[in-house]
């Protein structure tokens, strides 16, 4: 098959699917490939949070901000894919927890988000199988986002706006002419066909890959890949996203999703996008640490464990000291317009953020991509609600 768009974007999660969905709202001719199926990357396989932003409060208020200001826009135009459970940061007994208290509700209220105090009392009533000896909670709008269910909605709001969208295609060759990239070819390994799409620019959305793709392009995109492990469980015992209310580390969340739970998650430096085995003990680890949230998990048999990657950037392009375990990297996300760093013109290259900022990263991409190919349109993803949503809101 060949084609001739405007933008072609390289990767199927939530961000390249959000830039599909922006630039053909826009009026952008678009051809999306993904090489895998929707969601099949760090969207399709994260804990399923969708973030209020407490949990960066005190170390990354950029995207505490980020997080706040997203999950509204979600919770408008995308209702049929959260799950609104609310979320609870849990002060148990410990005196790192309870120091760490007065830094929390400061930054919160830094980022303009909103924490309601619950005293013992209030959270047992709440949520009567977390540990006895929680003093007190804050409640959070912390949900649980559907990544694929997004993912799938983007792309068909994409396609009814005249984009292309195919999945299983590998690109195994990146069209230059000179010093400027002019398309891109691959194969679908479902169906065997050849693909050829020429296009004024290609968006490199492909994640913790997105240095393989670069390489192809003749540049360098370094990354800080950093996986986490999680753990489901078969049923779900709590109604809320609970968290430890302290600095983030290891094993400090539960997600309720779908009728269980899942307990992460860890942040481990990998050099191998595709290294997504789990460590010996961190699964073990992960549940101890959430039977301290939730003792009732002790009688709750885990039914998998896996490991997702977050596409972070290194610490010295985020202008930050190095990092090498990868919790103090922003989870903001970096934009890398090649022609204006490396000298390659029709080449851009997105990375880190989240899913829930994705939306966001999107409109960011978008709007160099437009002011590029002059094209005036404003950015209308944070109003239109996502296909799905009416029959949700219909439903309530």
């Amino acid at each position: 098959m060949d084609l001739t768009v405007q933008a072609l974007i390289v990767g199927g999660g939530a961000t390249g699917t959000a830039i599909a969905r922006d630039l053909a709202l826009r009026g952008v001719s678009v051809c999306l490939l993904e090489r895998g199926d929707l969601a099949s990357g760090t969207t399709g396989n994260y804990h399923g949070l969708l973030h209020s932003g407490a949990r960066y409060a005190t170390n990354d208020p950029a995207a505490a901000r980020e997080c706040r200001e997203e999950n509204a826009v979600l919770r408008r135009i995308a209702p049929h894919c959260i799950d609104d459970t609310s979320g609870l940061f849990l002060v148990l007994d410990a005196r790192a927890e309870l120091l760490f208290q007065p830094a929390f509700v400061a930054g919160c209220a830094e980022a303009g988000i909103a924490l309601e105090e619950l005293d013992h009392a209030e959270v047992l009533r709440e949520e009567p199988l977390v540990a006895p000896n929680v003093l007190r909670a804050f409640r959070t709008n912390d949900a649980v986002l559907d990544g694929w269910r997004l993912c799938v909605a983007n792309t068909l709001a994409a396609q009814d706006h005249g984009a292309w969208a195919f999945r299983g295609v590998t690109i195994d060759r990146i069209m230059r002419e000179g010093d400027r990239v002019v398309g891109a070819s691959g194969r679908n390994s479902i169906t065997l066909q050849f693909y050829t799409v020429r296009a004024d620019y290609i968006i490199n959305a492909t994640g913790v890959w997105a240095g393989r793709l670069a390489a192809l392009a003749g540049v360098e995109v370094a990354l800080a890949p950093n996986k986490g492990t999680m753990v489901a469980m078969a049923r779900r015992p709590v109604s809320h996203v609970l968290n430890h209310c302290r600095p983030p580390g290891d094993g400090d969340i539960i997600v309720p999703n779908g009728t269980g739970v899942v307990l992460g998650t860890t942040a481990t430096p990998t050099a191998d996008p595709d290294d997504t085995a789990v460590p010996p003990g961190e699964a073990d680890r992960m549940v101890a640490e959430a039977i301290r949230m939730a003792p009732v998990l002790r009688e709750i048999v885990p039914v998998r464990s896996w490991a997702a990657l977050r596409p972070l950037a290194p610490a010295e392009q985020q202008g930050g000291r190095p990092d090498p375990q990868g919790r103090g990297l922003t989870r903001d996300f970096l934009l890398i317009d090649h022609e204006a760093r490396d000298g390659l013109g029709g080449f851009v290259t997105i990375v880190g953020g989240k899913v829930t900022t994705a939306r966001r990263m999107a409109e960011a991409v978008a709007d160099l991509i437009c002011a590029k190919l002059g094209v005036d349109a404003p950015c209308r993803t944070a109003e239109e609600p996502l296909p799905g949503a009416a029959a949700r809101r219909s439903s309530v």
